[in-house]
Formats: C-alpha cells, structure tokens, sequence
C-alpha cells in the first residue's frame, strides 16, 4: 500500500496505483531470486536499461529503507544503484 500512496498521483485512479505497486513488489522478487533486466527513467529523462540482482550480494552498513527508493544491486557496473520507484517502466 505505501508503494501505491507514494505513486498514486501519477495515476488517473488509485486502482491503477496498486496494480503499478504489485509490479514493483514482483520486480522486487524477482530481484531476490536471480539476474533481473528492467528499465527506469533517469532524472536527467534518459532511459536506463539496467541487469540486476538482490541475490547474493555484497553487504552494505546502510539499511536501504528510503521511501519511494528503488534499490538493486547493478551487475554491470558491480555496485549498487538506486531509482525513483514511481520512475521504473513496466
């Protein structure tokens, strides 16, 4: 549900809000169990096309618990990376 208040004004209805949430949680999963490939757009408007993980991954002393913040471990480039979550594209 935080998921879909913190996006819901970008969307015409809160229905469309929570199934834009549930894609996020599925991304989210599907992160925790292997190499994921998904985009989202940059700040400066660019797309990122990104292949990453939460899977096995190295430990971190933050705890990654920013709202509205998407956080994954980006295979390519071997560090963390993070993204708006209302700026992924399904």
């Amino acid at each position: 549900m935080q998921i879909a208040w913190s996006v819901a004004d970008k969307f015409n209805s809160f229905a469309d809000a929570l199934v834009y949430a549930w894609r996020v949680i599925k991304l989210q999963i599907a992160l925790l169990c292997g190499v994921v490939e998904f985009q989202y757009r940059k700040v400066d408007g660019s797309i990122r096309k990104a292949v990453g993980t939460l899977d096995r991954v190295p430990e971190t002393k933050g705890n990654g618990s920013a709202k509205g913040v998407f956080v994954y471990f980006d295979i390519e480039a071997n560090g963390w990376r993070s993204a708006k979550v209302d700026n992924l594209i399904f």
